[in-house]
């Protein structure tokens, strides 16, 4: 009778645990809607394969165009308007500073998207208005979960200086400084006026872009102050190096 009843317990017990093994459970990270959303998100992106490179060439490029005369503003305003805006209503990319200390909307283009063992990396352009062609190119970089680690700015141009990286496949970017040279001096000749005669290296720096930049920490001081307070001041275009 003894062996019957502790038979009898053990099959109730066992009867409980498969009851409760075939529960629905807490969804994985891969179904709660924090991902679903984060998956929309990365499709605005094309796909690119590591390693990857935005060029000096690239750069000089933009620079070139960005200072030729423009006859029509108008015409001006509509060949350089983002082709696409990245749509972000969960604000998986943090804002630009810019858009803390200017009142100039800010547009974010979707360049590249990379997915890692570890990560997902997306490249995007910055620009503001609609003016002449000065792009920055900014690099977030996420856990799998969809959690935002760090953000970088990767290249962009200005009359002084401008900056190219490449990225290689741990995620991790060689950015170089270049200074640009001119025929004639900027303060005197206009940019329309003048020609570039060529690039110096400044520096390059390695750097790990799952890291927290020194943006993000100044953008979350930028967060904390109200805004009639804000005091940082924009790094000139062409001299962001994280």
């Amino acid at each position: 009778m003894k062996n019957m009843i502790l038979g009898i317990a053990a099959l109730l017990i066992l009867g409980l645990l498969v009851a409760f093994s075939i529960l629905p459970g807490e969804s994985s990270t891969a179904d709660t809607p924090a991902n679903d959303k984060f998956q929309t998100f990365l499709k605005q992106f094309p796909k690119a394969t590591l390693p990857y490179a935005i060029s000096k060439e690239q750069m000089l490029e933009q620079l070139q165009e960005a200072t030729q005369p423009v006859d029509d503003e108008s015409a001006n305003i509509k060949d350089h308007a983002p082709i696409k805006i990245v749509e972000d209503p969960d604000r998986f990319i943090s804002s630009n500073r810019l858009e803390y200390v200017s009142r100039v909307p800010t547009y974010k283009e979707p360049v590249a998207q990379f997915a890692t063992k570890q990560h997902h990396a997306v490249i995007y352009v910055v620009s503001q208005g609609f003016g002449r062609p000065f792009r920055s190119y900014h690099i977030a970089v996420f856990d799998k979960t969809g959690k935002r680690l760090a953000t970088h700015s990767l290249a962009n141009a200005g009359r002084s200086y401008l900056t190219a990286s490449t990225i290689n496949e741990n995620l991790e970017a060689v950015c170089s400084m270049y200074q640009v040279n001119w025929a004639s001096d900027v303060d005197e000749v206009s940019l329309e006026e003048n020609s570039i005669t060529g690039l110096t290296l400044e520096r390059s720096e390695n750097i790990d872009l799952t890291k927290p930049s020194e943006d993000d920490f100044n953008l979350q001081k930028l967060k904390l102050k109200q805004p009639e307070k804000k005091e940082e001041k924009v790094k000139t275009i062409g001299a962001v190096f994280n």
